[in-house]
């Protein structure tokens, strides 16, 4: 994990996406055959970064229910310090 914090400090900023960042940062791309539910087309795509193996994003709605505990404990603070 250090040696992939170490290199993200080397870039600040971004602007576009050369080989040279993708080998730096990236060990293997795997692209899974895709799949169809409920008329949507989906596509399991595994990105391996080196020093820290694979990440796991969390989903649309993971991230929205994440969004509304916070909405609700934030909302709860303010009634409780008032």
């Amino acid at each position: 994990m250090e040696k992939f914090i170490a290199k993200v400090k080397k870039v600040t900023e971004i602007e576009e996406l050369t080989p040279e960042l993708v080998h730096e940062f990236i060990s293997k791309i795997e692209v899974h055959k895709p799949y169809r539910e409920n008329g949507v087309r989906y596509q399991q795509i595994d990105i391996y970064y080196h020093g820290v193996g694979i990440i796991r994003l969390a989903t649309a709605e993971e991230m929205e229910t994440a969004f509304q505990k916070h909405i609700e404990n934030k909302q709860k603070n303010e009634q409780n310090t008032a």
